[in-house]
């Protein structure tokens, strides 16, 4: 990393990618092909798509990692105007933001 090119590219959406969060071993992108995945990037595995989490209506434009004493989930934001926590590759919640007609979309989220 620190010579500054590149090693490694990571293959597996099917459209851009909009949002990308690094927590320890792996990457998180989410991209305008509805789905955000996990990628290894340490050791051996590195850049295999460790999972890939579908279920979004809309594109993805924000992950961020959330570690906690259970483990690690993702909060992802989507362009539908919803922000979704997903654990262990499960949808926990599925969280539409603000009142109907309030808000067309999220294009990022924060954690602090």
């Amino acid at each position: 990393m620190a010579s500054g090119k590149l090693t490694r590219t990571l293959l597996g959406h099917s459209h851009f990618v909009l949002s990308v969060h690094v927590c320890g071993g792996a990457l998180v992108s989410g991209s305008l092909d509805k789905t955000v995945k996990v990628w290894s990037i340490v050791d051996a595995a590195a850049g295999e798509c460790l999972a890939t989490l579908e279920g979004h209506t809309s594109n993805v434009s924000g992950v961020v990692v959330l570690p906690d004493a259970d483990g690690v989930g993702w909060l992802i934001a989507s362009l539908s105007a919803t922000q979704n926590v997903w654990k262990a590759g499960q949808l926990i919640v599925y969280k539409p933001v603000g009142q109907s007609g309030e808000r067309e979309a999220d294009t990022a989220v924060s954690v602090s």
